[in-house]
Parts: C-alpha cells; structure tokens; sequence
C-alpha cells in the first residue's frame, strides 16, 4: 500500500512540531534579550525554596577574621538581646501524669492556667483506654503519689 498525503492526519501545517533544532533558536532570542538590557541592570534574583531536612552548620569565621575582631577596641560589642516576654498571663501551671492512680510524671513544660486546663482535659480525654490521667497544678505544687 502506498501512503497517501491526503490520508495523513498530522499536516505540518496544522501542528506545530517539537524539534531539537528549535534550541538554536531559543539561545539566540535570548542573547538578543540580554543585549537590550543596559550592562548596569541585573536581572532580579530568584529565590531559591527552603530545604526541609537537617540542620545545617554555621559557616566558620576564618582565624585571621576572628582574631582581628577580638583585639579591635573600636568595635563595639554586641548588645545582648533579652527575649522579650510576651504579654499575658504568666506561665506558672504544670502538668501532673498519673497511670493506674499513681504518679508518673510531671510533663517538663510550664503552662498558663488556661492552657493547663485546656491540656488536662484533652489528654485526660485520649489516654482514657491506657489508665492515664493527667491534672493541672501551681508549679510550685508536690505532686500526690496516689490518687483515689
């Protein structure tokens, strides 16, 4: 059988094709974009997505840079930042953990009163099926070895 023109579905005309010819062409729009914009002009930055993964390292200071920061008199020294305390209620509640009516522990967390509350309540309401229980106290408080 002979192939027919009129029976080819993809005419060139209709479709535009792919080739790997066509890099040429990109290239060169490209160096023609790039000789249009003046020389002082830099193209934005792209910002590059964070990695979600381990930690990373601080790059180290070489020695001559650290040593010359050191003995330098005029610098003036960094001003120690206090961490500012939020506004609000102050963080004095803890959590005692009791399992079968014993204590277990204390969770190693500072809570407000509400949030105390809050966390014994949803904590109480899961760990029903294990035997736990959990109750708000003032930091200061010693926790009950049993409960009954």
């Amino acid at each position: 059988m002979a192939h027919d023109d009129k029976d080819d579905l993809f005419d060139e005309d209709e479709y535009e094709f792919v080739d790997e010819d066509d890099s040429d062409i990109e290239d060169e729009s490209a160096e023609e974009a790039a000789e249009q914009t003046d020389v002082d002009e830099k193209p934005e930055a792209v910002e590059k997505p964070k990695r979600r993964g381990g930690k990373r390292a601080a790059p180290k200071q070489a020695a001559s840079t650290r040593n010359s920061a050191n003995t330098d008199e005029s610098a003036e020294p960094e001003a120690a930042a206090e961490p500012e305390v939020p506004a609000g209620p102050p963080a004095d509640h803890v959590i005692h953990v009791y399992q079968h009516n014993e204590y277990r522990r204390t969770i190693n967390r500072e809570f407000t009163a509400e949030e105390a509350d809050a966390f014994a309540a949803e904590y109480n309401r899961t760990a029903k099926a294990y035997g736990r229980k959990a109750f708000s106290a003032e930091k200061d408080d010693e926790p009950i070895p049993t409960i009954g």
